[in-house]
Parts: structure tokens; sequence; C-alpha cells
């Protein structure tokens, strides 16, 4: 069975805790409304959303917790795909 590749990926980690302060997934960044819609948003809408996690990436709230835990973002839109936190990607075990 051959499964499909979303042209945008997915930044899941499958580390998906949220943090109370920031309300940011510890580990892709994500909003809880980000995660929910992000099946349904558009190439567009998920580029958009990569862009903002790159800024949160950057923010001095989001190092100080990444050089606590878990570390920084997976770098960009080559990351494997999947649909979001705690959806199984394909070719992850």
């Amino acid at each position: 069975m051959v499964v499909p590749v979303a042209a945008v990926p997915s930044p899941c980690t499958n580390v998906c805790r949220m943090d109370a302060r920031s309300g940011w997934c510890e580990g892709c960044a994500r909003t809880l409304p980000e995660i929910a819609a992000w099946s349904a948003m558009s190439d567009d809408e998920k580029t958009a959303v990569w862009d903002e996690l790159v800024a949160r990436q950057a923010s001095e709230r989001w190092m100080t917790r990444a050089r606590a835990s878990a570390g920084p973002l997976p770098s960009g839109p080559s990351t494997p795909s999947g649909g979001g936190c705690g959806t199984p990607q394909p070719g992850v075990s």
C-alpha cells in the first residue's frame, strides 16, 4: 500500500505535551487550534503555521524551554509527514 505524502508535512515530533504558560506544544510549538485544524488546512495555511513556528522557536520563551527540555524544533517542512500530534507518521516506528 502506498501512503500519500503531504505537500507540506506536519511539524509533529510525537512529543505531545502542552506548555501551560505559552499554550504551545512542547514538541512542535503549535497551539491546540493549530493542531486540531492541521489536516483541514490548505498548503498555504500550513506554510504560514510553519513560518510562525520558526518565529516561536526564535523567541526567548521557546529558547528557555528548549534548553530545559527537549531541544529545538526540527528544521522546516522537510520533517516527515504526519497528520498532527500523536498521529502515526508513515515510515516512523
